[in-house]
């Protein structure tokens, strides 16, 4: 029988997400390694699904670049 490839989501490379959250490919490492942005590690190499690049443009770059507090969080130990 035959797969079904079809419902198989995108992967990207760390640069091709850089690329497309118009970061440095480190910024995206150091993105993985904080868990901020998810990958999958596939023989010694990172892959990142699509939709979560599109999630992270979508709302959570701004949050990582605030350590990952969204907008109107405190930082633990901060006052608003």
């Amino acid at each position: 029988m035959p797969e079904d490839h079809d419902n198989r989501e995108e992967m990207l490379t760390p640069q091709e997400a850089a690329d497309w959250l118009k970061v440095s490919v480190d910024t995206v490492y150091r993105w993985i390694d904080e868990g901020t942005l998810p990958a999958l590690k596939i023989g010694g190499t990172y892959r990142i699904l699509r939709s979560a690049v599109l999630a992270m443009n979508a709302t959570g770059r701004d949050a990582a670049a605030r350590g990952g507090k969204r907008q109107g969080e405190a930082a633990e130990g901060e006052d608003r």
